[in-house]
């Protein structure tokens, strides 16, 4: 699939706290963390592509969710 057909992709990632689940939405340029109850543009991260910040996420132990 292509990266510009995606809409949005999820990771999630245990922790003894619990689960911490982060969406990317590709549609509004947003992120949305688990623990949170808004969203916050892409750049607030310290990243300026989804493509970095989504690999940043795999190297942090963050798993991606086919939904």
């Amino acid at each position: 699939m292509s990266m510009t057909k995606l809409k949005r992709r999820t990771f999630k990632r245990h922790h003894d706290i619990g689960d911490i689940t982060i969406v990317l939405n590709y549609v509004t340029g947003t992120v949305a963390l688990s623990d949170m109850s808004s969203e916050f543009p892409l750049m607030v991260t310290g990243f300026h592509t989804f493509r970095d910040y989504a690999k940043y996420l795999d190297e942090q132990g963050y798993e991606e969710i086919k939904t």
